[in-house]
């Protein structure tokens, strides 16, 4: 999750600590944060979730620039198995 979105919420998380200092693809190092919060999919799917929170800002741009999708974060696939999410590649759609 991007840090901005974890400043934006921080009031609605249940826990967070000091994460790890990480390696990103460009070579920079970037401090982490681990925060759980409940979030809410389609207004019926609520789930408490643990997310790692860092600057995400130079990748996301770039997504947007080069698609005009706006992200705020990844779900990974800890989270699709631990929810039995299932993707559909074909049709492009995510099944819960």
């Amino acid at each position: 999750m991007d840090i901005a979105v974890y400043s934006h919420f921080k009031d609605k998380i249940t826990t967070s600590q000091q994460g790890q200092n990480i390696i990103t693809t460009n070579g920079q190092t970037s401090s982490t944060l681990t925060a759980q919060f409940d979030f809410i999919i389609d207004g019926t799917l609520k789930y408490s979730e643990l997310f790692t929170c860092m600057d995400c800002s130079t990748g996301f741009n770039q997504i947007q620039k080069e698609t005009g999708y706006q992200l705020h974060g990844i779900l990974g696939t800890d989270f699709l198995v631990k929810h039995q999410w299932k993707i559909d590649f074909e049709k492009l759609q995510i099944h819960t």
